[in-house]
């Protein structure tokens, strides 16, 4: 890659995007003399780049928003290259950061604890909830109408439940649209299932559950679990990687076994059979969700940087 001086002649080369960035980062850095430097990292792809970095100044913490997994989804499931890439370099990093204990936990189990393994939640902003619009024996489904949110899961296993006088609600887009349209039709569930559509109000559809269900096969973190919670209503879940178990398990819902059809609607009935238990849910939500308040989320990356200044970089 040549590099031109302003009258437009070749002034010098840098090998490909590595040499790229790497000058970038040195302009950049350059400005701040000796002090020490942390740098945060996002990508994956740029992480592999700046791996060898060996300022003295610079602490690189890179933070992860993914699951590392593939289908089917398990701990020692496969990854794609960009993961088995990205892994060889890790422990280079003064801190990895992980978004839920389950999955920094099954990374150390699988690929030990040679790198810096931590956690800092990705926060959520509290809500104003609307517990006056709560509508009784409402079930709602949110999220994109994707093969692996598995949505015709939440379907079977609401209409199975049969609990008279409840409906569903199915708000989002995307490609499965047409096929879930036509299960709906299938099972003549028309009356009871509603493909929604779009909203530009989510907050205002989670007021107004009685109960959410996510029957997804996978998540990288819990965010529309956690906002759920926070507009108080109460989860049904399946116990998919990742994040979903690190904040049900605290309260505000159920998880059963990923895939079980029979356990989802056995979970749905027994919940909307039992108002106390789903008040007494929903009236807990909110302290779980609070566990990925902006300030929790605030004061475990400081601590994180903290620790990483107070070491020596794993580059020198």
């Amino acid at each position: 890659m040549l590099v031109y001086d302003a009258a437009g002649a070749v002034a010098g080369a840098l090998h490909g995007f590595r040499g790229l960035y790497r000058a970038w980062l040195d302009t950049v850095t350059d400005a701040f003399g000796d002090r020490q430097i942390i740098v945060i990292c996002e990508s994956r792809q740029l992480g592999e780049l700046i791996a060898d970095w060996s300022d003295p100044r610079v602490r690189i913490l890179h933070t992860i928003h993914t699951m590392h997994v593939e289908a089917p989804y398990t701990p020692d499931a496969p990854m794609n290259t960009l993961w088995t890439r990205w892994f060889r370099v890790a422990d280079r990093f003064d801190a990895v950061i992980w978004p839920t204990a389950t999955q920094r936990d099954d990374v150390v189990a699988r690929f030990g604890s040679s790198a810096s393994h931590v956690l800092v939640p990705n926060p959520i902003a509290p809500v104003e909830r609307r517990d006056d619009l709560r509508e009784d024996g409402l079930v709602v489904v949110l999220g994109r109408l994707a093969p692996g949110k598995r949505i015709d899961h939440a379907i079977r296993a609401f209409l199975a439940a049969g609990v008279p006088g409840t409906r569903m609600e199915i708000w989002g887009g995307g490609p499965e649209e047409d096929r879930l349209r036509a299960l709906i039709e299938e099972l003549d569930a028309g009356d009871r299932v509603l493909l929604a559509g779009y909203t530009d109000s989510p907050g205002t559809v989670l007021d107004r559950a009685s109960m959410i269900v996510t029957a997804t096969a996978f998540e990288g973190q819990p965010l529309s679990i956690v906002e759920a919670l926070l507009h108080g209503a109460p989860v049904v879940s399946y116990d998919a990687r990742y994040g979903i178990r690190d904040v049900l398990e605290q309260g505000g819902g159920v998880l059963v076994p990923s895939g079980d059809v029979d356990a989802l609607s056995e979970a749905i009935r027994a919940l909307l059979t039992d108002p106390e238990r789903l008040a007494v849910l929903s009236a807990e939500a909110p302290s779980v969700a609070a566990a990925w308040s902006p300030q929790r989320s605030l004061d475990a990356l400081t601590a994180v940087i903290a620790d990483a200044a107070a070491r020596p970089s794993r580059r020198a």
